[in-house]
């Protein structure tokens, strides 16, 4: 019987698989979903700190840790995305 936390697992990495074969699809302009290389460079970047965010979460097991260090967690992202962003559209 596999216990809940494994089951979160599974999922968890299902989604990680999923949200990597979306930025591939992006990436390799498959889609023609974005006009503009630079929208699409944007949605990848922000797609791998949401992947971050995930494995933080589920695989470096910050859901159970206290709220200030989730909180800090979360905030380091949230910054380094949007610095990245914004150097992203400088280049």
């Amino acid at each position: 019987m596999t216990s809940h936390s494994d089951i979160s697992a599974y999922v968890t990495w299902a989604l990680l698989v999923g949200v990597t074969l979306l930025s591939w699809f992006l990436g390799a302009d498959h889609g023609g979903l974005f006009h503009s290389t630079m929208v699409a460079g944007a949605v990848i970047l922000t797609l791998a700190f949401v992947k971050t965010a995930l494995v933080g979460q589920y695989f470096m097991e910050l859901r159970f840790a206290p709220m200030l260090l989730r909180s800090g967690f979360y905030l380091w992202c949230l910054l380094t995305l949007c610095i990245v962003l914004y150097l992203y559209t400088l280049a």
